[in-house]
């Protein structure tokens, strides 16, 4: 989804998880291998800031059904 700039906002969510998985793994029980790791972790929290008005909606303390 990232590769073809489709619901992108939704494909960093989804990933955010899997990454941070990989980051607690390599901090907690092998820190050689944290370098390919670490670099997507910054590239998905770039993106995340570049996209964080799709956000603004999840935000939202008192959402209203419907709109």
């Amino acid at each position: 989804m990232l590769l073809f700039n489709l619901f992108v906002p939704l494909a960093l969510v989804l990933l955010m998880p899997v990454l941070v998985h990989i980051i607690s793994f390599h901090v907690f029980l092998q820190p050689a291998g944290i370098v390919p790791g670490a670099v997507f972790m910054v590239l998905e929290l770039y993106l995340a800031w570049v996209y964080r008005k799709a956000y603004l909606p999840m935000l939202v303390a008192r959402a209203q059904p419907g709109g």
